[in-house]
């Protein structure tokens, strides 16, 4: 999470992409909405660990038949995919407006 977070922040802030983690064009306006969407997500999934397992399984798996009974392995090898699909889903959330992950409605 913690590298997660650190990469997203510096993507919010600067624009910069260290790696094409995020690999899109983002202008600094949507980017300051993904930030605040961010930060309620990110003090979401530290507060609930079960909805960040959810959360981290639908960004490497879309499908989500089996809820809590699958377990996906995240680590460096999925970084890039993990970082690149919440940036994605910040995005559509901010836009939207009231777009959060199920366990926090």
């Amino acid at each position: 999470m913690a590298r997660i977070d650190a990469h997203l922040t510096s993507f919010f802030l600067t624009g910069e992409d260290q790696g094409a983690y995020v690999d899109l064009e983002i202008h600094s306006s949507l980017r300051n909405l993904m930030r605040g969407t961010w930060t309620t997500w990110r003090e979401a999934f530290t507060d609930d660990s079960a909805l960040l397992g959810r959360f981290l399984r639908l960004v490497v798996s879309a499908s989500d038949d089996d809820g809590d009974a699958v377990q996906v392995l995240v680590g460096r090898s999925k970084l890039k995919q993990i970082i690149g699909g919440t940036a994605l889903s910040l995005a559509i959330a901010a836009v939207w407006g009231q777009t959060s992950p199920r366990g926090m409605r």
